[in-house]
């Protein structure tokens, strides 16, 4: 039987919502999270999409993720316009 890595998808899906909830709180994990800390793909997405943000000084809200995912051919893999809604 295959070992599955330990992960909680809230722990997750709570940072990413908390960012969009409070875009500011992002400088407090910002120095301590990449991408690759995220095991589901589409949040590590998500999350470099935020710092993409946060770095170019522009606003970190579900249109902007949604516009830099899309850009980057990524918004589906991060789970779509619906699944961003759905982290707040």
């Amino acid at each position: 039987m295959a070992k599955v890595l330990p992960y909680h998808r809230e722990a997750e899906q709570s940072v990413l919502g908390i960012i969009f909830l409070d875009p500011k709180e992002i400088v407090s994990v910002i120095d301590q999270l990449n991408q690759e800390d995220f095991f589901e793909q589409g949040h590590g997405l998500i999350f470099s999409a935020m710092k993409d943000l946060f770095q170019e000084n522009l606003k970190i809200d579900y249109a902007s993720v949604a516009a830099r995912l899309e850009q980057t051919q990524n918004l589906e893999r991060a789970g779509g316009k619906k699944y961003l809604f759905q982290l707040a």
